[in-house]
């Protein structure tokens, strides 16, 4: 009997240590790169030239001359931005990467393009990434407010009379359209949301089961609860159609077609429940997050219709 106990004990230790290993891959600090991840899992695959491009892109704007900047959250976190200034600027673009991503990844393919046509540009290492402060990833929900603090930041230091755009990926976009309801018109002209998803809780489930194939069905249900104790806040607490329903300003949502880590039906879901002027842009043959590399072309072609812009595709 005694046997029998100690080896409950000892299962049902096992068993809680998987949550809380599991819990620190979704939603804690560590180092964990996910492109590599997705590649390796999903056999996303570049062609060899779009490689190159990618590389060549990184490689630009490593070398861009940028001005540091830093703000406080409103939970006390000193978040880090980089504000790259165009020499005679039309808008204003502030830029939300991806989930364990990085703004120099993330954007490396839209940068050149942005900025040689015109745009000044704030790349956000958000919470928990990069260096910002943070022992948790919010999924957007915490970061929400984050958004909110850049834009009257970038709106105080730089006094500028130009739109001012708010651009996401993947958990960057989930980031925007949660702050969708609470940016002011004044404030923000328009809003890209690319490869993002619904809802943080069904993002941390497609995480456990279709990429790291736990078979447990209460999994996630255990990983929100410690997410709850630790983190601060419940997975389940935000949504972004919710945000959606009762935003004003106009949203391009982008996605991929090929997308395997989120799936284009989450824009689509996203689409449907925008109140305000919008428009969605699928690219066929897209994996995550590689929309305006896979066609750039037609994503600059439609930027240019829905917000206005003259973008133009620079050489090289």
């Amino acid at each position: 009997m005694k046997i029998i106990l100690i080896l409950s004990v000892v299962i049902l230790t096992i068993k809680k240590l998987k949550y809380v290993i599991y819990f620190n891959l979704a939603v804690g600090r560590i180092r964990f790169n996910i492109h590599k991840f997705l590649n390796r899992k999903n056999k996303q695959m570049l062609s060899d030239e779009d490689k190159i491009r990618h590389q060549k892109n990184i490689a630009w704007l490593a070398g861009q001359d940028m001005e540091k900047m830093s703000l406080e959250s409103e939970d006390g976190l000193m978040l880090s931005g980089y504000y790259l200034e165009a020499d005679n600027p039309k808008r204003t673009i502030l830029l939300f990467h991806g989930w364990r991503g990085s703004w120099r990844w993330d954007f490396a393919d839209h940068a050149k393009v942005f900025h040689e046509n015109n745009c000044n540009l704030l790349f956000v290492d958000q919470r928990a990434h990069g260096a910002s402060d943070g022992k948790y990833i919010g999924f957007g929900v915490l970061e929400q407010k984050d958004c909110l603090s850049w834009i009257k930041k970038i709106k105080q230091l730089k006094k500028q009379d130009i739109p001012c755009f708010l651009m996401g990926v993947s958990m960057g976009a989930a980031t925007v359209m949660m702050a969708s309801n609470q940016v002011e018109e004044k404030d923000i002209s328009g809003i890209i949301a690319d490869s993002g998803f619904v809802s943080p809780y069904d993002m941390v489930n497609i995480f456990a089961h279709d990429m790291m194939k736990m078979k447990d069905k209460t999994a996630v249900d255990q990983v929100n609860r410690i997410c709850v104790k630790k983190a601060g806040y419940d997975l389940k607490q935000c949504r972004t159609t919710d945000s959606l329903r009762n935003c004003r300003v106009p949203i391009l949502f982008v996605h991929g077609s090929s997308d395997k880590f989120v799936p284009a039906q989450r824009s689509i879901q996203n689409y449907d429940s925008c109140a305000s002027k919008k428009d969605i842009l699928l690219i066929q043959g897209a994996e995550h997050c590689k929309s305006f590399l896979k066609d750039e072309n037609g994503y600059i072609e439609k930027l240019n219709t829905f917000f206005g812009w003259n973008l133009q595709k620079i050489p090289g």
